[in-house]
């Protein structure tokens, strides 16, 4: 009986293997030309091509057909994986380079589980995904979100996700802030389809450092909580406290944010080695925070130097307004600001109220009535002052005693031209 030759052997395997493979790609080119022809019912583009070997789909300068979301990108590369092919969902891999996406706040809170049919939506599964080079705007009532430079990698396997991101110099603008936050991003987040973990968050600004991680409980509607721990310029406090009290210093602490819906809370608290009001060293101090939605909130700040106990400012703000309590507040660093003379030892408690410019406040000395400095003198009794910036101030007591006089004090100031502390 004759022997079948090796390399007989050898080429029917060939020959066997071969069909397969070509089989398999001839499967992958009319399964993307299927991807294709969804693509076309939600994105415009320059120019399509579709690979038969090895079968890749590339997309150049596309774009969705609606304004809102908005998505763009110079090039889109799809391939899918031979062993995706006996996958039921039969995911792809996705290459992005230089996306663009616009997308207005509202979308995450108006997202439902049962309408997947968004222009951002694909029309198959992503087993893996690569962004070179994005930009996300994520624009809401209040503020604006611009990721520029961005990178991404993700993948998913059995329903559970995973993805890393890192950017270049972005920007967070908020109404309330005078001025943007700006600083590099880095993300990783973990998760499945209906909730999720965010591992790591870094926000590194020039003057503002953010580091935490949180949980995403409900993806429709949005529901998430983070903390964290911060590094920030006092003077964000300024945009609640209006720029003529402007404060200087740098506050370090820790903060919690809640965000459920279109409601968002913010607790925090810290210290600053060094706060200043203006030009006027306060001291070290101490602070909690709380805003809701950065609409309404409180602010209480403690603070002393090192030849004076602890002042207390307690504040109640709103969007228009603000009101609150000082506790044992020395009045320097005001009457430095007003550029009025101040030869007053004694410190005051009392309530204020500040609304559309003008400051309005009840205080009262409770000083012994003992000299212990020269040219500052201890006072007794109630005062009323009232202090439009660049424009007036009224100072009176019916009741003022001192350790010289007991005496009834009326100031009335107009300022004619604009006070520079």
């Amino acid at each position: 009986m004759r022997k079948k030759k090796p390399w007989r052997k050898l080429i029917i395997t060939l020959l066997v293997l071969a069909v397969i493979f070509i089989g398999l790609n001839i499967l992958k080119y009319f399964f993307l030309q299927q991807v294709q022809n969804q693509i076309k019912k939600r994105f415009s583009y320059l120019k399509m091509s579709l690979a038969y070997f090895p079968p890749t789909l590339v997309l150049e300068e596309v774009r969705t057909h609606s304004l809102e979301p908005f998505f763009s990108a110079r090039r889109i590369i799809i391939k899918v994986s031979y062993p995706a092919l006996l996958k039921r969902e039969r995911p792809i891999t996705i290459f992005l380079s230089q996306p663009e996406i616009r997308v207005p706040w509202r979308v995450f809170q108006n997202l439902k589980k049962e309408n997947q049919s968004s222009a951002l939506v694909l029309p198959v599964a992503i087993e893996k995904g690569v962004v070179q080079g994005g930009k996300v705007v994520v624009a809401g009532e209040d503020s604006l979100i611009i990721l520029r430079e961005l990178n991404a990698f993700f993948n998913q396997k059995q329903g559970e996700f995973a993805a890393k991101l890192k950017t270049g110099l972005s920007d967070i603008s908020i109404s309330r802030f005078s001025r943007p936050i700006q600083g590099t991003l880095n993300l990783s987040i973990v998760g499945g389809s209906q909730r999720a973990e965010i591992r790591k968050l870094v926000f590194q600004g020039k003057e503002e450092y953010f580091k935490g991680e949180g949980k995403i409980n409900k993806f429709s509607p949005l529901e998430m909580d983070f903390k964290g721990s911060f590094k920030v310029s006092s003077r964000i406090l300024t945009s609640f406290l209006g720029r003529d009290y402007q404060l200087e210093g740098d506050l370090t602490g820790e903060m919690e944010l809640a965000y459920s819906g279109k409601e968002w809370v913010l607790r925090s608290s810290g210290q600053s080695p060094q706060l200043w009001f203006r030009d006027d060293l306060l001291g070290e101090a101490g602070f909690n925070f709380r805003t809701e939605n950065l609409k309404k909130g409180e602010i209480d700040i403690r603070f002393r130097s090192l030849s004076q106990g602890w002042q207390q400012i307690r504040v109640e703000f709103s969007e228009d307004a603000w009101q609150g309590r000082v506790k044992d507040l020395k009045l320097d660093p005001l009457m430095k600001f007003i550029r009025l003379p101040w030869p007053v030892n004694s410190s005051v408690t009392g309530e204020f109220n500040y609304r559309r410019g003008k400051l309005t406040s009840r205080l009262e000395f409770k000083d012994e009535l003992v000299l212990r400095r020269k040219n500052k003198f201890p006072f007794q009794g109630e005062v009323n002052l009232e202090f439009i910036p660049n424009q007036s101030l009224t100072l009176r007591s019916t009741n003022l005693q001192s350790s010289f006089a007991q005496m009834a004090v009326q100031v009335d100031l107009k300022f004619k031209k604009s006070v520079v502390a």
